[in-house]
């Protein structure tokens, strides 16, 4: 008579199998969500967000048309929680020292002037350089400052500073210039200039645009604009350092922070309660080291 063979334990596999199902995903956001920007691969991950949002989307289906109901449960769950955890709000950082050695002298400029009370109707807007300035468009949103991105010439701009009766001020740049028209006028600064412009992220030429004359992408521009009925304010336009080709992408993440924070630097220096602030941080609105920064100036 032979003797009865041990019963089996259950197999783990099932459960193991569903965990590392919910946790592949969660974990993606939670290491990304930790890094952000502040490294290579979790700014592409940012930015890649939607197409792996998609093909999340396309493997639960997956799941779902081939009945296995626990591992879609699971798989959803960890998409869930990783997509929360790269979405987590920013928190105000520490404002950097070390402002352009012009705000020191813009800063009583600024400074006399009451906070605004009225609120004002700002509008940024990116043209292609071969493309023509849409005025009729822009001047429908019925705007009281507009800073284009990507404008051509400075003559792109007076039809819409006459449609505005203001003024437009044009800087330009390798990939088109930046554009800035007021309804209104600017104000000048001890009786020189109108305008004050920073080069982000480059210690080479930290205080403006390049001895050659030639213009970074990545740039800072303060003017004092003087609008009818409303008065006076410092208007801070910023373009944030882009990625560049692949010989500058390894670099990118510290040129964006270092950028963000010389802008903060600035608003912090002239005082944020009369400062309009209008950046194209050239990443998406989860970059929150980014959103950081500029919480930290207020």
């Amino acid at each position: 008579m032979s003797a009865p063979e041990p019963a089996s334990r259950p197999s783990s596999a099932p459960w193991l199998a569903l965990l590392a199902t919910f946790a592949a995903p969660a974990m993606v956001g939670l290491v990304v969500g930790l890094t952000r920007e502040a490294s290579l691969l979790g700014a592409l991950v940012l930015l890649a967000e939607p197409l792996l949002l998609g093909l999340g989307l396309y493997g639960l289906v997956a799941l779902l048309l081939g009945g296995r109901w626990a591992a879609s449960a699971a798989f959803l769950s960890g998409l869930l929680l990783g997509g929360g955890l790269l979405h987590l709000p920013a928190t105000p950082a520490p404002l950097a020292a070390g402002e352009p050695s012009w705000a020191a002298g813009l800063q009583e400029c600024v400074r006399e002037r009451e906070p605004l009370d009225t609120p004002l109707r700002v509008l940024a807007w990116r043209v292609d350089e071969s493309e023509p300035l849409p005025v009729d468009a822009i001047f429908a949103e019925d705007p009281d400052v507009v800073v284009v991105h990507g404008v051509a010439r400075a003559t792109a701009l007076d039809d819409l500073a006459l449609a505005m009766q203001g003024e437009a001020r044009y800087l330009p740049g390798p990939h088109g210039g930046l554009g800035i028209v007021v309804r209104g006028m600017f104000r000048y600064c001890g009786g020189k200039t109108d305008r004050w412009e920073l080069t982000l992220a480059d210690e080479a030429h930290p205080e403006g645009s390049h001895p050659s004359g030639e213009h970074s992408d990545a740039r800072l521009v303060v003017t004092l604009p003087e609008l009818d009925g409303a008065g006076g304010f410092a208007l801070i336009a910023a373009v944030l350092p882009p990625m560049g080709g692949p010989a500058e992408a390894l670099g990118w993440p510290e040129r964006l922070l270092t950028g963000a924070r010389q802008v903060a630097a600035v608003v912090g220096a002239l005082g944020p309660e009369r400062v309009i602030l209008v950046a194209d941080p050239n990443g998406p609105p989860s970059f929150s080291h980014t959103e950081g920064a500029f919480l930290g100036a207020g």
